[in-house]
């Protein structure tokens, strides 16, 4: 049951951008999405490292003829899946924010509607 003053946080859930609402209490580590988001983003970091690293292997061998464009054009695939997979995860974290913050009252005035601040 939702009410009173249960505090959630957010976390990665299922591996594709999507996040769920859990109580505070429940939520590993100090602060919920803070660890676990900020954990699954190092992740993703590293794994765009690794792999672009690997592609670097991979140009270096096709260069010296110990290896064929075929590991190039793989190496060059995962590294541009990783780097989308961590622009996406950045964008659904920021996005998942912003409805928080709506969904708290954010961006409206006193009666409900919405604040422009380019006026």
């Amino acid at each position: 049951m939702v009410g009173g003053n249960q505090l959630f946080h957010l976390r990665p859930g299922f591996g594709n951008g999507v996040f769920a609402a859990e109580p505070a209490e429940q939520s590993p580590g100090k602060g919920g999405f803070d660890a676990v988001g900020q954990a699954f983003l190092a992740e993703l970091e590293e794994a765009l490292a690794q792999s672009h690293r690997a592609y670097t292997k991979a140009v270096d061998l096709y260069k010296s003829g110990n290896s064929g464009f075929t590991n190039v054009a793989d190496a060059q695939m995962s590294y541009l899946t990783y780097s989308n997979q961590l622009i996406a995860a950045k964008g659904t974290a920021i996005t998942s924010l912003i409805t928080l913050y709506k969904a708290l009252g954010g961006g409206t005035d006193t009666a409900g509607t919405p604040v422009s601040y380019y006026e």
